[in-house]
């Protein structure tokens, strides 16, 4: 479970109780008891994102996830930000309203327990060709010679 050093430093090999137990060098008879609880240090390891669909249009959605993952006991709430459009804290990405071309945005998930540990993805922004129909009218002059 861990080490005591001669001044009585206790340095713990891993995460456990340890019982650890004082004896005084000049009365054998006297001694105390203490209990060590050590627990493992959290870390995140990385962090993923993915959005679903990953192709939208002018003022449509996209739902964004992130897994993180770790040891310990860790917290798995990420924060989220965009370069262009809006994401709300559950990943719920918007498009802008008005697109004046086909663009791609950047989705950072980024770790609230550890902020160098995020991650990115891309959501494609399409512009929508416009649908520009022409009804030309045909003519047709009927005399009273035709039938």
């Amino acid at each position: 479970m861990g080490a005591i050093s001669s001044s009585g430093v206790f340095t713990p090999s891993s995460a456990g109780t340890a019982t650890i137990t004082a004896t005084s060098t000049q009365d054998l008879t006297k001694s105390g008891l203490s209990t060590v609880t050590v627990t493992a240090i959290s870390t995140i390891t990385s962090v993923a994102v993915t959005c679903s669909p990953t192709n939208v249009l002018a003022d449509q959605t996209s739902t964004c996830s992130a897994t993180v993952t770790g040891t310990g006991s860790y917290n798995q709430s990420v924060g989220w930000s965009v370069d262009s459009g809006s994401i709300d804290a559950n990943g719920a990405y918007t498009a802008p309203d008005i697109l004046h071309a086909s663009a791609t945005t950047s989705v950072l998930a980024t770790s609230k327990a550890d902020s160098t540990k995020s991650a990115t993805t891309q959501i494609s922004l399409t512009y929508p060709v416009p649908l520009i129909l022409f009804v030309t009218p045909q003519t047709t002059n009927v005399g009273s010679d035709d039938t």
